[in-house]
């Protein structure tokens, strides 16, 4: 029996639309609540450290129950998973709306968290079980485009809903979106489940989440910690080493491991999994940096600064319409050797942003970037998932999931402690060349004359608006480098075109 069901192309794309729709709403949570976290602080009189703990409970959880999705869905069948992962994000998305205290939207956050993990991977199997190899393209490049707008998106809807109604409707709008999703995946959707009752490692299942909770704890704690500075990351990386050293054993000696070891042993599938991270990595510090510049250095509102960074949307539209006309007929590494070039062009050209760039200049950016991302995710995506049999594709689409997670978390984390550390030390460098002992002539009057408080206090503000712009484009340098360190991995996948035809036969499934 094949893995794909034999479906009428208004079922199949109605059922798309939901995976789509519920990939997106899951997305468009991880970042639409990071714009409004100073509102929130100041409505529930939250502590910083209190108000950081909504936004670590959601990843950890995230982190957590991402991999047991496969065993999920196989044991209690995929729709009925995937139908209650939706509704229950979808009902934890009011409660957080109407939370009176921090520590109770830290708790719903968490359970949120855990609920939604599920989305994601299975969202991917879906498209994998409707569509057959030579229309997986063309779905996965519309899937990929809902999933990346997500985020893009997040903090522009999130700054605009926070200012002009309420932060609380940063969680309620999630409602007549996840019941749209959630109506297909109930009435069109057949059931699918393993025959035999799956095994569960116990024991793997700990120590993966050890592995990767206790690192995205140290990801999301660590830049407030001062790193290894702090006991609690040291603790938290020692765990986190211990348990993934433990999961490696697990996977190698085990009969019957958490993950099989099939997966480990496919190289396409591995180096994208690894790319797929990047791509994810990239995605989410470049998110942080270009709305944070536009609204730190060149003091544009939070809402316009949204507007600004949000046309690499645009691009991404443009390359999933490239994605879904030539993935199946060009050789998927040309598409994602494009991808990295078009996204190191545009971060090359972030290097070169001064404090009197114009907007036009974000835009293109951000258009490119964005057309460059696509054309890498998208490509890899479906690359990776051809390389995989067909009784492989479900537990592929969990630990590709779990690096994407876990690629965006290190990417945001990294950003932001090299955009501090750098803003700070270029402070001080900037001050040095400052003294009473210096030929400053354009200092002794105006606005920035020192020697009044209001001069001072400018002359201040100055140098840190100096320091924060050479920082920025410190990171964008460092990201140029990074991105271009991917392209010998791309070499190492098999052309998509050949993998495509590849496939086995599927596990005994039932359908209800």
């Amino acid at each position: 029996m094949t893995a794909q069901v034999a479906l009428r192309p208004v079922q199949r794309n109605l059922i798309a639309g939901a995976a789509i729709m519920a990939s997106a709403l899951q997305t468009l949570d991880i970042t639409i609540a990071n714009t409004a976290l100073p509102t929130i602080q100041g409505s529930l009189a939250a502590t910083q450290d209190q108000i950081a703990w909504v936004l670590t409970f959601y990843a950890v959880a995230g982190a957590i129950m991402t991999p047991p999705t496969t065993w999920l869905a196989e044991r209690f069948g995929h729709r009925r998973v995937f139908a209650t992962s939706v509704a229950t994000f979808t009902l934890l998305s009011v409660f957080c709306g109407l939370a009176g205290s921090v520590e109770q939207l830290a708790v719903l956050r968490f359970v949120q968290g855990l609920s939604g993990a599920a989305i994601m991977p299975l969202s991917q199997a879906t498209l994998m079980l409707i569509f057959p190899p030579e229309q997986r393209s063309r779905a996965f490049a519309v899937w990929m485009m809902g999933t990346l707008l997500g985020p893009i998106l997040g903090p522009t809807i999130g700054g605009y809903v926070t200012e002009e109604y309420n932060w609380r409707w940063i969680f309620l709008m999630n409602i007549p979106f996840g019941v749209a999703a959630l109506f297909p995946i109930l009435t069109l959707m057949p059931e699918r489940r393993a025959a035999a009752k799956p095994h569960f490692s116990v024991a793997g299942f700990l120590m993966l989440s050890v592995a990767v909770g206790s690192l995205q704890l140290a990801l999301d704690r660590g830049h407030r910690n001062d790193w290894f500075e702090s006991p609690e990351t040291i603790i938290e990386a020692a765990l986190c080493v211990t348990g993934m050293y433990l999961f490696v054993l697990h996977v190698r000696h085990s009969r019957r491991p958490f993950l099989p070891r099939e997966l480990f042993l496919n190289r396409t599938f591995v180096t994208g999994v690894v790319l797929a991270s990047l791509a994810s990595g990239l995605l989410m510090a470049t998110m942080m940096l270009a709305p944070a510049l536009l609204q730190h250095v060149f003091d544009y509102p939070v809402a316009e600064a949204g507007l600004l960074a949000s046309p690499r949307g645009l691009g991404a539209v443009v390359a999933t319409i490239v994605v879904a006309r030539y993935g199946n007929r060009v050789d998927g590494r040309v598409l994602v050797t494009a991808g990295i070039l078009m996204i190191a062009l545009s971060l090359w050209i972030s290097t070169g942003f001064s404090l009197n760039t114009t907007p036009l200049i974000f835009v293109e950016t951000s258009v490119l970037q964005g057309v460059g991302m696509a054309l890498m995710f998208g490509t890899v995506q479906v690359m990776t998932f051809n390389a995989l049999s067909v009784p492989m594709q479900t537990h592929g689409a969990t630990l590709f999931s779990l690096g994407r997670y876990l690629g965006g978390s290190i990417g945001m984390s990294l950003m932001t402690t090299m955009l501090a550390r750098g803003a700070q030390q270029m402070h001080e460098r900037l001050g040095e060349n400052i003294t009473v002992f210096s030929d400053h002539g354009a200092l002794s009057s105006g606005a920035w004359d020192w020697s009044t408080t209001a001069g001072a206090a400018a002359l201040e503000r100055e140098i840190t608006r100096q320091a924060m712009m050479i920082a920025y484009l410190n990171d964008f340098a460092i990201l140029t480098v990074a991105t271009l360190v991917a392209l010998p991995l791309v070499f190492l996948m098999r052309d998509s075109r050949r993998t495509a035809k590849s496939g086995g036969s599927a596990p005994p499934i039932v359908a209800d």
